[in-house]
């Protein structure tokens, strides 16, 4: 070994039990002789526990980013109706308000956890992440705890008039409290206002969210000699 790498067997002895760390060009030399990828020499070899755990993370993150997306689909068949005659808005609302803002967050959190996996990448590590982490999991935790209350009231009114109209009566809204509207429209303004850049925020949120994430790590601490 030190004589393909034109090192002395010191040196690699060295290498070996962690009294000296190789430099970059000597583990790039290491990585052709032995035929071993860089990053099992930095990091030692995959964990298999680890490594199960990320798998079923991604597929349970996967099926659940195609319950969502199933969902939309049907969805779409209400949403897309001219309904606002019949105070039937209660399903759109609940469309653009929670279930795409669910879905696109998902599917960024999927996205990262599958390219990790497949590239075999250490998770992030650093002073700042798993705050970052816990910010952004309250930043999408906010937002979707100031979209319930309003969104849930339209669905509300729009079950009253279903019910009213199969018994042939008539229908009006419930009054709401003078904030509630407030948020609802505050809601719909933010909606409006940043679509359609809206959506890819989740994305971006979602992505984040998974790869700041912190977990066991998928390497053995002690480089493989």
């Amino acid at each position: 070994m030190a004589e393909k790498v034109n090192l002395s067997p010191q040196s690699i002895a060295e290498y070996e039990d962690g009294t000296i760390q190789p430099d970059i060009e000597t583990l790039v030399n290491l990585s052709e002789s032995t035929n071993v990828d860089i990053k099992h020499l930095i990091y030692g070899f995959p964990s298999v526990q680890a490594q199960k755990k990320q798998r079923r993370e991604f597929i349970a993150l996967s099926i659940l980013t195609m319950v969502l997306w199933c969902f939309q689909v049907l969805l779409q068949k209400f949403v897309h109706e001219p309904a606002y005659r019949s105070f039937d808005v209660g399903l759109k609302i609940f469309y653009y308000t929670l279930a795409k803002p669910m879905f696109y967050t998902t599917l960024g959190w999927t996205i990262v956890t599958g390219v990790q996996l497949y590239l075999e990448l250490k998770p992030l590590k650093g002073k700042h992440t798993h705050k970052l982490h816990n910010t952004i999991g309250l930043l999408l935790l906010a937002y979707f705890i100031f979209a319930i209350p309003p969104t849930f009231n339209a669905l509300g009114d729009t079950y009253a008039y279903y019910l009213a109209s199969k018994q042939g009566l008539g229908f009006s809204s419930t009054p709401i409290p003078l904030w509630l509207e407030s948020w609802h429209y505050a809601l719909m303004i933010l909606i409006f206002k940043l679509y359609p850049s809206f959506y890819p925020i989740f994305i971006i949120l979602g992505a984040a969210f998974g790869l700041t994430k912190t977990k066991e790590p998928a390497y053995n601490k002690k480089p493989q000699s």
